[in-house]
């Protein structure tokens, strides 16, 4: 069985610090964003776009829906370099509330290119 990795919020958001507001702040306070560590998992954002999350929708059907202009261009620019995104960033899910808390975009614009690996930092896995 492999071995589990671990990481902070902060190392795996490559010490940037989440606006006031964002949603990472419902899960953690500053200190825990800084010392807490969770769960490194692989996810397929394809199949984690497409499944119903909040209110019975899928990611895709809530961006396709609600997506303001300056988000598509978002979503846009990074389908150009999805690949590379898949292999070097890190999104911040809760796989037991099956919310992705940071990266929708990112995770939006890999499953629209087909991406089927990533890295993303459970929040619902803290180290024990």
């Amino acid at each position: 069985m492999a071995r589990k990795r671990y990481l902070t919020i902060e190392a795996a958001l490559r010490g940037e610090v989440p606006d006031e507001g964002e949603l990472v702040w419902d899960y953690v306070g500053m200190i825990d964003f800084k010392n807490l560590e969770f769960e490194l998992v692989q996810i397929n954002p394809a199949e984690w776009a497409m499944k119903p999350a909040q209110e019975g929708k899928s990611l895709l059907a809530i961006f396709a829906a609600r997506a303001e202009p300056w988000q598509k261009k978002l979503v846009v620019k990074y389908r150009a370099g999805a690949r590379a995104i898949a292999k070097s960033s890190v999104l911040l899910i809760d796989s037991e509330a099956r919310r992705v808390v940071d990266g929708q975009h990112r995770m939006v614009a890999m499953a629209l290119e087909g991406i089927t690996r990533a890295w993303a930092l459970d929040l619902s896995k803290p180290r024990e």
